[in-house]
């Protein structure tokens, strides 16, 4: 066909063809990208650009020729649109397009339902949420929890229900929580708030012997529980020195640290160690949370506690016992040493002197360490009591009549996640150390029982620290 250009006017051109939507999506609450195709016939003429046109609001839109998306920005959250299209050229705007599919732009979510909150850490809260029923039209992406008071926030990034921990809280503060949802359009209302949740974390140690009433406090619903018995006295070389006693929470089938007796104290519970056993003069070491206390020896060198235990006393020619290494309360920490023993002098009844130091406590050592100077007077010498807790004592010495008798350690048991219900007494009894005989000196060190609280995040064997 031939074409004439007269005064302006092309003619013979061909007419531009017809553009095609072929998608519309919502990026946006405000914002829809309008996917379209050229037209089959440009007219001879090249194509310079599209114009695209809502079916409401009249937001028209142009973009240049080399692309195949527009963004139409400008429309309003919640409002449905159909689009159009026209490709233009030099010469002329071709023909409107079929309306596209209907789009509806998204909202910001619906606010989450259903939220609650509990302690889930020392110094953290989860706080249970529902997804809204509504999304908003567009796929939920994250959850924001906030706090009152304070401000302290947690998020999780996700569609559906779930939980959100929060970190950083006060110990014992209420705390209540709100909830948001975040869309591509953007952040719903808060939620109504949770209900009042608290880290209620505190402990109590018993550390006199006695039975006693332990009062649950307000909101607490479950304690975990170490009890250490008290250590074996010393004695002199016939007898040993009187058993310790037993120490435990509710009952002794709970949880239970066992007095030394002939042999070291035995444990109930979760976990625990036995205490360490006695020899002639030198005491054996409280047990420790995942190991057994260490022995007495008839040697310059007590043994090495286990699992934080306490070590046991040394002696001198198995006589000037020193007592066995106490225990800590708090947790596991490093194993209690054995003692060491030290001469001067000739050996032998009447001359020079001795020194046998007592096993390290363990634990982190709170348990104290024990020692005993013994001066080989003759007749006599001096052991060393045990360290607390749960040592046990040294045994004396007559040149005369022979070896003393060290007392064996008390035992060590824990038990965690005892459910209790707040307000109501239970029952501790905490062993005394037995009492020493004729040829001790001391008795053995006093058992002892603890109580902490804030639920199953506070267990036992932990690494020992004095608080919280």
């Amino acid at each position: 066909m031939a074409i004439t250009i007269s005064k302006g006017v092309i003619f013979g051109a061909k007419p531009l063809g017809t553009a095609t939507i072929t998608s519309t999506t919502a990026i946006s609450g405000t914002t829809a990208a309008v996917s379209f195709i050229a037209p089959l016939g440009t007219g001879g003429t090249p194509i310079t650009g599209y114009t695209i046109y809502s079916s409401t609001g009249n937001v028209v839109t142009s973009v240049a020729s080399n692309t195949g998306t527009a963004f139409v920005s400008g429309l309003v959250q919640g409002q449905t649109y159909n689009f159009t299209i026209r490709a233009r050229n030099i010469l002329e705007s071709g023909p409107l397009s079929s309306s596209s599919t209907a789009i509806t732009m998204p909202t910001p979510p619906n606010s989450p339902v259903d939220i609650s909150a509990s302690a889930s850490g020392i110094y953290s809260i989860n706080v249970n949420f529902s997804a809204p029923a509504f999304n908003g039209g567009f796929t939920i992406t994250q959850y924001v929890a906030t706090s009152s008071p304070g401000g302290f926030t947690g998020s999780v990034n996700q569609a559906g229900s779930g939980t959100i921990r929060v970190n950083g809280l006060s110990q014992n503060t209420p705390y209540t929580f709100t909830v948001t949802a975040a869309n591509i359009s953007g952040v719903s209302s808060p939620s109504t708030s949770s209900n009042s949740a608290s880290i209620i974390v505190g402990s109590q140690s018993y550390t006199t012997p006695g039975t006693f009433s332990w009062v649950a406090p307000a909101g607490v619903t479950s304690v975990s529980v170490v009890a250490v018995g008290g250590g074996r006295g010393g004695g002199g070389p016939v007898t040993g020195g009187c058993p310790g006693g037993n120490s435990y929470f509710i009952n002794s089938t709970t949880v239970k640290g066992g007095g030394g007796t002939d042999t070291g104290g035995t444990y109930t519970g979760d976990g625990g160690g036995n205490g360490g056993g006695g020899t002639f003069s030198a005491g054996g070491g409280a047990g420790g949370y995942s190991g057994t206390g260490g022995s007495g020896s008839c040697s310059r060198c007590g043994a090495s506690g286990a699992g934080g235990a306490g070590g046991g006393g040394a002696t001198i020619a198995c006589r000037a016992g020193s007592g066995g290494g106490g225990v800590g309360l708090c947790g596991q920490g490093t194993n209690g040493a054995g003692g060491h023993s030290f001469w001067s002098g000739r050996p032998g009844c009447g001359y020079g002197s001795t020194y046998a130091s007592g096993g390290q406590g363990g634990s982190g050592g709170l348990g104290g360490a024990c020692a005993t100077l013994g001066y080989f007077y003759p007749y006599q010498s001096y052991p060393g009591g045990g360290g607390a807790y749960g040592g046990g004592s040294g045994g004396g010495c007559n040149c005369g009549t022979g070896r003393g008798r060290g007392g064996s350690g008390g035992g060590l048991g824990y038990k965690n996640n005892i459910s209790v219900t707040s307000g109501t007494s239970y029952t501790v009894v905490v062993g005394a150390g037995g009492a020493y005989t004729a040829g001790g000196r001391y008795s053995g060190a006093n058992g002892a029982v603890r109580i902490v609280w804030a639920g199953s995040f506070r267990t036992f064997p932990s690494t020992c620290v004095a608080s919280p």
